[in-house]
């Protein structure tokens, strides 16, 4: 820390050299503002951390003195003014953008999103037993998890040799699989992690190993499905959504796109539940109000506030010196490449900038993701168009635009994920009470509107459209579907790929096959 000096001397020379002793961290930023406003010319690039007036050049030896101060005194007016000018073209861009962040969501900064995350009650907290069982868990080999993903899309009933598969895999985690059983009467967590020194480096170890006790939970529900406990095997299901609910509020697209994937393949594993078995009408109604919640979470919304308080963290540090450029890319990809040269993005001036324009393009996705599901890509395509700066003359980006546009997020694979997830849970949420009305009545629904307001309180909106979404009863089969992203009623053409996209040319939604009245 740089100490006030008390000094009796008043003349302009010792004043000027009292505050080269005790300003010489200030000059030096000055200095570094200068050099990122005019490239071309370098501010005393060697100036010492440790200077006083001895450290300058000894001008002195051509022009005496006192002329030497003067001439100091006048670079030193000239360079103040150009270092504020600088801070005035770039601050007053990242002042708005912080002023719209602090509308938008007041309390978006990191520390804040930590501390204002969900404190659930010990009794609830999915993520303390998913951490508790963890030590315990024999992970299922890469063959294994290729088996249970290929088994929840299988229209097939289990043959002798996956059984036998699955049956060790569950067999090897028979200690912790009531402890993961029990998730669900747990329907929220909160992991405990701690941030990384350089943000991106934080390490996320529970997210792994949370896919893995999903595959055991689906395993299970599998093998009980094909024993003829289907309502366990709905338990096993439900448990799994719990499970992927643990990252409830973590705010890391990372943790965001583990969940969505657990849930793709948890919808899957319901589905084939119906298919393969009978489940009583409580254990339908109970999956099918745990389904109906997490449809109702604005996952993107928790990835995009946490992705926008990472980067102005980051910036900001680079921009303080507390975090290297190096290490950032480090931390994201050694093979990151930047338009621009090192030494002139590394500025805090640059830096400072670049910041703002983070803040402010992040921004038109938090935006987006607080307005209606069904505008959320246009919303994503501004935010792309945003990153396509127009370049200079010489085909080059500004720095600024350079450091965001290398740094941005894409954000575009979290919106489709949840939207096709959301669009599989509302069709999964109709077929589950087309069961009930058929375990009640003996016959299948018609349309989605019979199913209200006994199943249904509404029949649930389509998130792609904004429109109702469709059951559609066919002779062998019923079909609940979204529209899609083309809007059009394309009959039920499902798409039956469980990759978590949404596709142009096809309805999102499940049939399930109905070979006779329940």
């Amino acid at each position: 820390m740089v100490k006030q000096v008390r000094n009796p001397r008043t003349t302009l020379e010792d004043q000027f050299e009292a505050w080269t002793t005790v300003s010489c961290l200030g000059w030096r930023r000055t200095c570094v503002e200068l050099n990122s406003i005019v490239p071309s010319v370098t501010f005393f690039p060697q100036l010492p951390i440790e200077v006083s007036c001895m450290s300058f050049p000894r001008m002195s030896l051509t022009l005496g003195r006192r002329s030497a101060v003067a001439v100091m005194a006048g670079l030193l007016v000239p360079a103040l003014t150009l270092a504020q000018s600088t801070a005035d073209l770039t601050e007053p861009r990242l002042r708005r953008a912080i002023a719209e962040a602090d509308r938008l969501t007041p309390g978006w900064r990191m520390d804040e999103l930590q501390a204002n995350r969900l404190k659930p009650a010990p009794e609830k907290d999915s993520a303390a037993v998913l951490d508790q069982t963890a030590g315990q868990l024999s992970p299922p080999t890469d063959a294994e998890r290729e088996l249970v993903n290929n088994e929840v899309d299988s229209k097939q009933p289990l043959g002798a040799a996956v059984k036998k598969d699955l049956a060790a895999l569950v067999e090897r985690n028979r200690a912790v699989l009531p402890a993961l059983r029990g998730l669900v009467d747990r329907p929220t967590g909160r992991f405990r992690f701690t941030m990384g020194k350089g943000v991106l480096d934080t390490l996320l170890p529970h997210l792994q190993i949370l896919r893995q006790q999903v595959d055991v939970l689906l395993a299970d529900a599998l093998l009980r499905v094909d024993g003829g406990d289907a309502d366990g095997a709905l338990d096993s299901c439900r448990a799994a959504v719990c499970a992927a609910r643990s990252l409830f509020d973590e705010p890391f697209a990372i943790s965001q796109l583990v969940r969505i994937a657990c849930m793709a393949k948890t919808q899957e594993a319901i589905l084939a539940v119906l298919d393969r078995g009978r489940p009583s009408a409580v254990a339908l109604a109970e999956t099918q109000q745990v389904v109906a919640d997490e449809t109702e979470q604005v996952i993107s919304r928790t990835a995009m506030l946490g992705e926008r308080a990472m980067m102005f963290e980051v910036l900001g540090r680079l921009a303080d010196g507390s975090l290297s450029l190096d290490k950032v890319i480090r931390d994201v990809n050694a093979k990151l490449s930047f338009d621009g040269p090192r030494d002139i993005l590394s500025r805090p001036a640059v830096l400072r900038a670049s910041q703002g324009l983070m803040l402010e393009r992040m921004n038109l996705m938090v935006e987006a993701v607080r307005q209606p599901s069904w505008t959320w890509l246009e919303g994503n395509d501004r935010y792309d168009r945003s990153m396509r700066p127009a370049r200079g003359a010489d085909g080059k980006l500004n720095p600024e635009d350079a450091l965001v546009v290398s740094l941005a997020p894409s954000l575009r694979h979290i919106i489709e994920g949840e939207l096709r997830i959301d669009a599989l849970g509302r069709a999964l949420e109709l077929l589950i009470a087309a069961e009930r009305y058929a375990l009640i009545g003996g016959d299948w629904p018609k349309s989605a509107e019979a199913l209200v307001p006994r199943y249904l309180k509404a029949v649930p909106t389509d998130p792609l459209t904004g429109k109702p979404m469709r059951l559609v009863r066919e002779r062998d089969r019923l079909i609940a579907y979204s529209l899609g992203v083309n809007g059009r009623d394309d009959g039920g053409k499902v798409d039956g790929s469980s990759d978590v996209k949404v596709k142009e040319s096809a309805d999102v939604g499940f049939a399930l096959p109905i070979p006779r009245p329940r």
